[in-house]
């Protein structure tokens, strides 16, 4: 039991350590801050990028997502709620790579980076002077390849 309340109090430590700090992690599944994250990238593509608004539900199959203090770094792709691709003609069959800054009222995209390419240093840097602040160990290595850090 001593053992046991020992690792607990160790494990939030290391949890508030982190935040603490600002070190990035990527929220668990189902967690309130996965949600509100996904849900301001599905406003933000429903309102701004589709070609008309989807008849079904659309999710995001996430393969990126970094966040660190109000920052977070996002990638992924549309799916309806049963996995499958969203039928042709309602969003580009793109990954859907966004920086999302969070402020008192909420996750908010901050910059659309959704491409089929590989970003020019011109545009990474570019995208980095908006946004001084944004941490560029959120980015993947490609785009800190990109950028020369």
């Amino acid at each position: 039991m001593r053992t046991r309340h020992l690792l607990t109090v160790l494990l939030l430590t290391a949890i508030w350590t982190r935040s603490a700090f600002g070190e990035p992690f990527t929220p668990a599944v189902g967690s309130p801050e996965r949600k509100a994250i996904c849900d301001a990238v599905r406003e933000h593509v429903l309102t701004k990028m589709a070609e008309k608004k989807p008849p079904m539900k659309v999710l995001f199959q996430v393969g990126t997502l970094r966040v660190e203090g109000p920052w977070a770094w996002f990638e992924g792709f549309p799916v309806q709620a049963n996995g499958n691709r969203l039928p042709d003609g309602y969003l580009l069959d793109i990954d859907y790579i966004m920086v999302l800054k969070r402020s008192k009222l909420g996750w908010k995209v901050v910059e659309n980076q959704s491409r089929g390419d590989v970003p020019s240093q011109d545009e990474v840097r570019q995208m980095v002077k908006r946004h001084p602040a944004l941490p560029l160990h959120l980015m993947p290595k490609l785009w800190r390849d990109v950028l020369g850090r």
